[in-house]
């Protein structure tokens, strides 16, 4: 009853009318259809409506661990329009609910690949045990990108795997007529999407151009000022080559991502992803956003990381896609399509600020908003039977862009003795922070005897120093530098500036390699 809309409930109201005899069920706290036209308030103030309802809570529940309950139950009391419930359990205590503060979205998503292998090997679990949960569908590339380095199967319930998506894929087609400008089927893909004034019949002229002369596509529009057709077409073939060869130009001295957003923009595909301002549509442009990140981690991570290369690693990527017709799959999923399913081990990734709840929500003060996400957190949480990781990064790639991370309101609102604090990175393991509680919470390393912990206010910690930055106008091309695992190098070239500045480095014993100067912690030689 909790996801009706107000056509429903006046529709029911009617038939009961006569006899004030009806029964509805439903759980408030997993109202999270608001976007669809459900309305809360139908079952919020049902007994102002029927002032003569019994009401029955149910509060016990039958699935999780009692350390899972109790961290629901915390979570959705800090909700103020709700139906006032104690969730408890008969349940064993559990292991405890893990939070990870991961160093980059690329190493979040490797630890939730970990937990699996972990679980897997020491409990028996199956991988359609496990789930790992997000809040946008952009979200599961990364995660998508660690399970098949690591040859787990898995499925993307209610959506489909990630390089598989319509947008993705015109995006990816213009990025192989960068590489190759003979890829009969990307060109045909995108010749004329967006609409540029291309239709078909001036296409099918460019095909009987090119299959007389035997040559490709691409070459028939080179010279489609040959093949008979009309000023008005031979202009909008010309400006859609033009658009191809200035990005070609301009990949051999920009960073590939850099020239994979440019022509996108310029193509104006965000404008057609996004043109009715529809959730669904700003779904797609984060896809696409998130495409470009992956071909910005491609280039940092791989020794002869390239536009080239990266397509040739999502190629092999879809074909293990289309291979695998395993029953026993971890899934993936967004936290919306999770609603009514229940797994052993649960991880929830993204939980920053911005992220989950969304910028939507936090900004405006559109307290609605912030509540509906809650409960959306609570609808995660209580997907767990036995295991339950809630994950955070300190950083992510956005639009190939490196963005900084803060632990997300939900997190910062429950009591640090409901969550176990795992630190990843060498920072996090000098540090030793998290983010719990009304202050935070510091586990203090060295202290003698068991850890300690020291609530910290929120004012002080925010002058906490975060990890030290590389000041990256020092590196310039020529210089001897080192590099903690890949040893003494000199720098060929950099490009970008400040935060996205990149270097390539030939090394001394590992070749070259492209590194973005920020997470380097290269040390110059003198």
């Amino acid at each position: 009853y909790q996801d009706t809309n107000l056509a429903q409930y006046r529709l029911s109201y009617q038939i009961a009318q006569e006899h004030r005899n009806i029964c509805v069920v439903g759980d408030d706290a997993q109202s999270i259809y608001a976007f669809r036209g459900a309305d809360m308030s139908n079952i919020l103030h049902f007994s102002e409506h029927y002032p003569e309802a019994r009401v029955v809570r149910l509060e016990q529940n039958y699935r999780s661990s009692k350390s899972i309950v109790r961290l629901a139950d915390a979570v959705i009391k800090n909700n103020v329009k709700q139906l006032k419930k104690n969730l408890w359990t008969d349940n064993g205590d559990g292991d405890d609910v893990q939070l990870i503060a991961a160093l980059t979205g690329r190493e979040e998503a490797s630890k939730a690949t970990d937990r699996i292998r972990e679980h897997r090997s020491r409990h028996g679990y199956a991988y359609s045990d496990c789930a790992i949960l997000y809040r946008t569908n952009a979200q599961s590339r990364s995660f998508e990108d660690a399970l098949r380095g690591a040859g787990i199967p898995y499925r993307v319930v209610g959506g489909i795997s990630f390089y598989q998506r319509k947008e993705i894929k015109n995006a990816l087609a213009y990025l192989r007529l960068l590489v190759n400008p003979k890829d009969r089927s990307s060109f045909i893909r995108v010749i004329n999407y967006p609409s540029r004034g291309i239709g078909l019949k001036t296409q099918e002229k460019l095909a009987d151009h090119a299959r007389f002369h035997e040559i490709s596509l691409w070459e028939a529009l080179v010279q489609c000022r040959q093949t008979g057709l009309n000023t008005r077409a031979v202009n909008a073939l010309t400006n859609f080559r033009d658009l191809i060869v200035r990005h070609q130009v301009l990949l051999e001295k920009e960073p590939p991502h850099d020239v994979a957003k440019k022509l996108l923009i310029e193509a104006k595909l965000f404008l057609e992803l996004n043109k009715h301002a529809t959730d669904r549509e700003l779904t797609r442009v984060h896809n696409v956003e998130e495409l470009i990140s992956a071909i910005a981690q491609h280039v940092q991570d791989e020794t002869d990381g390239s536009l080239s290369t990266f397509l040739q690693s999502i190629a092999l990527s879809t074909d293990a896609d289309q291979g695998d017709n395993s029953e026993d799959m971890v899934t993936l999923m967004t936290l919306h399509a999770s609603k009514g399913l229940e797994f052993k081990m649960v991880f929830i990734g993204g939980m920053e600020e911005g992220l989950f709840p969304t910028s939507r929500a936090t900004q405006g003060g559109n307290q609605d908003a912030l509540e509906e996400e809650r409960r959306l957190f609570y609808v995660g949480v209580t997907r767990a039977e036995r295991n339950l990781y809630l994950s955070w990064a300190e950083s992510r790639l956005r639009f190939g862009q490196i963005v900084d991370g803060r632990p997300s309101t939900f997190l910062r609102e429950l009591d640090g003795n409901l969550l176990k604090k795992e630190g990843t990175s060498p920072y996090e393991r000098t540090r030793r922070r998290t983010t719990l509680g009304g202050g935070r919470v510091v586990f203090m390393p060295g202290a003698p005897g068991a850890r300690r912990r020291t609530a910290v206010p929120d004012s002080l910690w925010k002058k906490a120093p975060r990890r030290p930055q590389l000041d990256t106008s020092e590196i310039r091309p020529g210089m001897r530098v080192e590099h903690h695992t890949f040893g003494r190098g000199r720098v060929v070239s950099t490009s970008g500036h400040g935060n996205q500045k990149v270097a390539t480095i030939q090394f001394d014993e590992r070749g070259h390699k492209k590194m973005m100067l920020r997470f380097a912690r290269l040390r110059v030689l003198k």
